[in-house]
């Protein structure tokens, strides 16, 4: 009995363009830019993708800039943001919560996966993916509940957390022996992808 899915968080790396809503001092700002070209800026969590499907269908267009703007609900995101807050590097989230469960957890996981492929390919200028994976294993009992769950190849000890907690809270349809449900020892693979780093094309003016 195996249950997989995928979670994918794709890395974005930006290319810096000084942009700041304030006059910055000269001396400041070549600072500013020496550091972030030394070390760049890494958002560990977006939750784009949830919020384009729950509010907008899952629709990637108009993200170059202005979903400050956008009704019925602001989004904190866009292309111009991203550089203009100098993020080098964005994990995106796809995010289901742990109460979601079955048929509707799967789906809105693969339409979540689905936005994010579509917005980086959207805007090639601007983001590049890269994906690692790890494994998920899951021991399920004789009443079909999760037992333990280990991460037996990690990726991120905070996404790790996340998804091993996700997972205790799972239900399967036990293994049976005539049929009477019986404790197994059925093991679960779960796939997630998670970014590693990458260069990004640079801006041209």
């Amino acid at each position: 009995m195996t249950r997989t899915a995928s979670l994918l968080f794709a890395a974005a790396l930006l290319s810096s363009t000084a942009a700041s809503a304030q006059a910055i001092d000269p001396k400041v700002q070549a600072r500013i830019d020496r550091i972030l070209k030394r070390t760049p800026l890494i958002d560990g969590h977006n939750d784009l993708a949830e919020e384009l499907r729950e509010n907008y269908g899952g629709k990637t267009e108009g993200l170059a800039s202005g979903t400050d703007r956008w009704t019925p609900k602001s989004l904190m995101t866009d292309m111009a943001r991203l550089h203009q807050g100098r993020v080098g590097g964005q994990f995106w989230s796809v995010f289901i919560p742990a109460d979601v469960e079955g048929d509707r957890a799967i789906r809105n996981t693969l339409e979540e996966i689905d936005i994010v492929k579509r917005f980086v390919a959207a805007f090639p200028r601007d983001l590049v993916s890269r994906n690692q994976d790890g494994v998920l294993e899951v021991v399920i009992s004789e009443t079909g509940a999760v037992e333990s769950a280990v991460m037996r190849t990690p990726i991120n000890p905070r996404y790790d957390l996340v998804v091993v907690s996700a997972a205790k809270s799972w239900k399967y349809t036990p293994a049976t022996l005539n049929g009477i449900p019986v404790n197994s020892e059925l093991k679960a693979g779960q796939e997630i992808k998670i970014p590693s780093i990458a260069t990004a094309p640079s801006r041209r003016r």
